[in-house]
């Protein structure tokens, strides 16, 4: 997946960008590369609430995380990605809320049982010896909220911090559609860089957009 957040949008609504919520200056020009293992339907939401957008956002892109996370709580790590049009930004900004709102919704939300966690690291090849809540807690991977009970049936969070939800403004500003991708945990977390353009940048990109309308 190759995008460019809409940096235009993001300063209309008063969001901090990608690259801001790690730690980057606005003026720095970063590239961030993650794996993604798969991605959700396109998830449409409607409404004049915050609340009523992030319903589906949960439902969909939280039940899609969620068949991996038993994968997550066993590496310890989840970088899943959520990109949300402008539109659907506008109704989240419009009711007070910020991005970390939209992480802190999204962690808190969304759930899955810890009963489909062991089923679905069986069927990938774990057996409950090598997959076990307790020992990975224990072991610090994960926190206490995954052992609050002994009911196979409790709800535990589908990802591991809500910090580490990458949450992009971008797609067409028309369209009332937001996707999810799911990290594959394997591969590492994220890695973001800075990009130094060549001093003649301008020219060049210039040069480049005569040579393409020159082709047509």
């Amino acid at each position: 997946v190759v995008l460019a957040e809409n940096e235009a949008a993001l300063a209309e609504l008063g969001w901090q960008s990608f690259a801001q919520g790690l730690g980057f200056d606005r003026s720095q020009n970063i590239v961030t590369v993650q794996s993604a293992i798969a991605a959700t339907i396109p998830i449409f939401s409607a409404g004049t609430s915050a609340e009523e957008h992030m319903d589906p956002l949960v439902e969909i892109f939280g039940t899609t995380c969620g068949y991996w996370a038993h994968t997550a709580a066993r590496k310890g790590m989840y970088y899943p990605l959520l990109i949300i049009s402008p539109a659907v930004a506008k109704v989240l900004a419009e009711s007070g809320w910020t991005k970390q709102d939209v992480q802190n919704y999204l962690f808190k939300h969304s759930k899955v049982s810890a009963r489909a966690l062991y089923k679905h690291a069986w069927h990938i090849g774990f057996s409950e010896t090598q997959f076990d809540l307790e020992m990975l807690v224990k072991s610090g991977i994960i926190s206490d909220a995954y052992v609050q009970s002994e009911d196979p049936d409790r709800l535990v969070p589908v990802f591991i911090k809500p910090e580490w939800i990458g949450i992009v403004v971008a797609g067409d500003p028309n369209r009332n559609q937001s996707k999810g991708f799911v990290q594959n945990h394997d591969q590492a977390p994220p890695i973001s860089k800075e990009i130094t353009f060549p001093a003649k940048w301008q020219i060049l990109r210039e040069a480049d957009r005569m040579k393409q309308k020159q082709s047509k």
